[in-house]
């Protein structure tokens, strides 16, 4: 017989960081390697609601539980009480991929933002030697 993570805990008495519904949320969000941002962008809601279901300060309506679900490709079931499997985690290759493509993401904007920085030294020059 397979148990899953929750059913562990349950059985030793422990509480995981899953045991609550925005636990549960973040621990799906997290397993798809994305932002509290990025989800709010995919269900159309600001970052701030999406915030407030994690931190336990809200929760989804009815009408928000079935798209926030299907979003994070989890059952409503174990999304509000926890009833069922939870999300996959992806293989380690994928993690490597993804930690590649944002490296390579912040190595750009460490790019652009010295070029940025470097055209505003210039003006500023070229306004300073000007009031001279």
């Amino acid at each position: 017989m397979r148990l899953s993570t929750g059913d562990v805990q349950a059985r030793l008495g422990l509480s995981g960081q899953d045991d609550t519904a925005g636990g549960r949320i973040w621990r799906a969000r997290d397993a798809l390697g994305w932002s509290i941002e990025a989800l709010a962008e995919r269900l159309g809601l600001p970052g701030e609601t999406v915030a407030a279901w994690e931190d336990d300060r809200n929760a989804p309506s009815a009408a928000q539980l079935f798209p926030l679900a299907a979003a994070l490709g989890v059952t409503s079931a174990w999304l509000s009480d926890g009833t069922g499997p939870g999300p996959a985690l992806p293989p380690p290759g994928d993690e490597v991929r993804r930690l590649r493509q944002e490296l390579a993401l912040v190595k750009k904007l460490q790019d652009d933002m010295a070029k940025a920085i470097s055209s505003l030294e210039i003006a500023m020059e070229r306004v300073l030697h000007e009031r001279d």
